[in-house]
């Protein structure tokens, strides 16, 4: 077998398997990642279970996300489709027959997609499309790093123009250039690792992987300059270029901090809709400029991943994509094998690299690991609902109140009742209540003593 397929292989399986490390811990802050774990996480976790009380919330483990789903529907439509579809219309097909099909509803098989791939599919089923631009998201205005591991798939396999293909396969959900510029950036990733000699410094690699972004970009502002204008969006959008400038110097200097701080600053001045606070962000001038570092930094790649398990966010894209580049420039190797026998879909990612398995086979066995999945959750959800009704019992049913009385027919008084009618006995008892009730005391006195004042004549 020739060695360059076989570490294209590898990359793939990486991958999946790093979509499948992350998927636990995504959406997760730090800190609470080591609460549920308990530990530093090590590989996948025994049992899955991480949330007891939100059983929806565990994940089967070793079985990959929707990151992992997107990077299978790409590798299927990498062989010849028998209606001569493009290979990124023919990806577009296997997520929505994934989803249910043209005349399905809700989301299918599909393992929480973002709100961008839910419309897509929203639209692609009121019409469906026929010709490849015909699928591609037009206002879009989303700006996620959800299609940077589905653009890894372009390069290796070897598609046409695959930088170009890994920038349309992310127009399938994402319209803005910093998603579309976040795949391609994946895609020359892997392809500089794959053609990088071994002594060659990882400043160099940073900086020759921005420089032929900066070309690609442009081409991407060029075709859509007019779609912009439309829109009213700025005709000439930042670009990830600019937030991939500080990376040589980053890894020249190799401290962690320094690249954390500056990556985060970096992508601050981007202003995005959310603000960045930490470097594993879905923002790409964030999230990829970390992963880029984490690769083609000193540290060893089993170290980077477990600390990006660690740190949460978008965990399971950013595993991918660094368990992807961290194989693609150290081999296989580089992670235990543990954690490749422990992720699920390994042997379905490569009948589907080979082209021997179909839209509908796949589609079978994503189904029968989400039966699996919900084999796993169910005895969570019913000691869930078992300690509901436990906690009902126990509850003391609350004391029936008095019936109100009856003021309708009673007439408006100009004055609020006296201090002894409405005050308890407890509260009658409390020192600053007392001094209500002597005061109140003292002018029912007083008004006595006028009141027969007046009988008297004086």
């Amino acid at each position: 077998m020739n060695p360059d397929s076989t570490r294209r292989k590898d990359i793939l399986r990486a991958a999946l398997m790093g979509s499948a490390l992350g998927r636990p811990v995504t959406n997760l802050k730090e800190g609470h990642v080591l609460q549920v774990w308990g530990a530093p996480p090590e590989g996948f976790h025994p049992t899955g279970v991480l949330f007891p009380e939100k059983p929806d919330r565990n994940t089967l483990p070793g079985l990959h996300g929707m990151a992992g789903q997107e990077l299978l529907a790409a590798l299927l439509a990498s062989h010849p489709d028998s209606l001569g579809r493009t290979p990124v219309a023919f990806a577009g097909v296997a997520l929505l027959e994934l989803a249910g099909g043209a005349e399905g509803e809700g989301t299918g098989l599909l393992r929480a997609p973002g709100r961008p791939l839910r419309r897509a599919i929203e639209g692609w089923r009121e019409t469906y499309p026929w010709e490849e631009p015909d699928w591609f998201a037009e206002t879009e205005i989303s700006e996620g790093l959800g299609p940077a591991l589905r653009g890894i798939v372009p390069v290796v396999m070897e598609w046409d123009e695959p930088l170009e293909a890994a920038g349309r396969l992310a127009r399938l959900t994402h319209a803005r250039l910093l998603s579309q510029s976040a795949a391609i950036a994946a895609g020359l990733a892997v392809e500089e690792l794959l053609a990088a000699h071994p002594k060659r410094r990882p400043a160099d690699i940073a900086a020759s992987i921005r420089d032929r972004l900066e070309p690609l970009e442009d081409a991407i502002r060029r075709e859509q300059h007019r779609a912009w204008r439309e829109t009213g969006w700025d005709p000439r959008p930042r670009g990830l270029v600019e937030a991939l400038a500080p990376l040589p110097s980053l890894l020249r200097e190799g401290r962690e901090d320094l690249a954390r701080s500056t990556i985060v600053r970096t992508a601050e001045e981007y202003n995005p809709a959310h603000r960045v606070a930490h470097v594993q962000h879905g923002f790409p001038p964030a999230g990829l400029a970390w992963v880029l570092w984490l690769a083609l930094s000193d540290a060893p790649p089993r170290r980077a991943m477990e600390g990006l398990m660690a740190r949460g966010g978008e965990a399971e894209v950013l595993g991918g994509l660094l368990a992807a580049l961290c194989v693609a420039r150290h081999g296989p190797e580089c992670f235990p094998e543990e954690w490749y026998a422990g992720t699920l879909g390994l042997e379905t990612l490569g009948e589907a690299a080979a082209g021997n398995l179909s839209v509908e086979e796949w589609i079978t066995r994503e189904a029968a690991w989400n039966s699996r999945e919900e084999t796993m959750r169910a005895p969570l959800r019913e000691a869930v609902e078992k300690n509901r009704e436990l906690a009902a019992a126990k509850k003391k049913p609350a004391k029936p109140k008095p019936p109100a009385a009856d003021t309708h027919d009673q007439p408006e008084v100009p004055f609020p009742p006296p201090p002894h009618l409405w005050l308890s006995p407890e509260e009658a008892e409390d020192p600053r209540k007392k001094k209500i009730l002597k005061a109140a005391r003292g002018r029912k006195k007083i008004e006595w003593k006028e009141e027969r004042k007046k009988k008297r004549g004086r």
